[in-house]
């Protein structure tokens, strides 16, 4: 997130503007499917398996979603 505030810092005499935070998301609502596959792959590989169970789903969702927490896979 970027805060546009900051950016008029140097110049006292311009009136600042509204506070207005921007998320920095390539997509506005769900992440397509594509990136779902990419990343649950990616977790699948990671643990050195060859199906891709609930705990990668919900580690990517944790990833590609906002506000949805939940908790890390334990080592």
């Amino acid at each position: 997130m970027r805060c546009s505030q900051l950016e008029y810092s140097e110049n006292p005499n311009i009136d600042p503007p509204t506070v207005q935070l921007n998320p920095e998301r390539p997509y506005v609502i769900l992440p397509p499917l594509v990136e779902w596959i990419r990343v649950a792959s990616t977790y699948c590989e990671y643990r050195h398996s060859s199906v891709v169970d609930a705990d990668d789903v919900r580690q990517t969702a944790r990833l590609l979603l906002p506000g949805i927490d939940c908790a890390a896979r334990p080592l």
